[in-house]
């Protein structure tokens, strides 16, 4: 989904953001997730819930937006947002414009946390598409990983922190593995690495 938003809200666009909300009983089955980019494994973008259907999609209302604040500006065009949220057990987890990523409470809109690539960080503002997370979970270590450039970023699902376990502070530069001048011929520094799809 390819959005151009130059108003100050992004509308989540996405069938269980609308009301009237998803029923308990499929909120409850697993298919009511949204895991991984496409929907599914096969990236297909296929969901077996059935409330919303031909009959009853002219009835369908929104239920909330949110604002990533990063087109503001009233004066400015804005920036695409081209990322396709993922949903893990009720929580939203999305990139905004300016590759700031956040988690919603997927029902009600409200943000449990945000983390901003660039604070804190020797990651230099370079702004691409973004199109999606990765959601990773091994008993209570659950785990949002992302690209912004050439550097890969492992976040706690839970809190918003970095993995510090993971590369230098959570974050590990992608040109690391592009070998050095006399394997390679230039210098991996130079060459732009942008992943924009997990």
């Amino acid at each position: 989904m390819n959005l151009k938003c130059t108003s100050t809200c992004f509308l989540i666009a996405i069938g269980m953001f609308i009301h009237p909300i998803i029923s308990i009983a499929q909120k409850n089955s697993p298919d009511s997730d949204w895991p991984v980019y496409g929907g599914n494994k096969a990236g297909n973008r296929f969901s077996p819930l059935t409330q919303i259907n031909r009959d009853n999609v002219k009835d369908l209302q929104i239920a909330w937006t949110y604002d990533t604040g990063d087109n503001s500006n009233p004066n400015n065009p804005g920036i695409d947002w081209q990322c396709q949220p993922i949903v893990v057990k009720d929580v939203m987890y999305a990139v905004s414009p300016k590759m700031k990523l956040f988690a919603l409470n997927a029902m009600t809109g409200k943000e449990l946390w945000s983390f901003n690539p660039f604070s804190n960080s020797a990651t230099k503002p370079s702004i691409h598409a973004v199109r999606g997370v990765a959601y990773w979970e091994d008993g209570d270590d659950k785990r949002i990983i992302y690209t912004v450039g050439p550097t890969i970023f492992e976040i706690n699902a839970t809190t918003g922190q970095r993995e510090t376990g993971f590369g230098e502070n959570g974050e590990a530069d992608l040109h690391a593995a592009l070998k050095d001048n006399e394997v390679f011929g230039k210098e991996p520094g130079k060459y732009s690495i942008r992943n924009t799809s997990p």
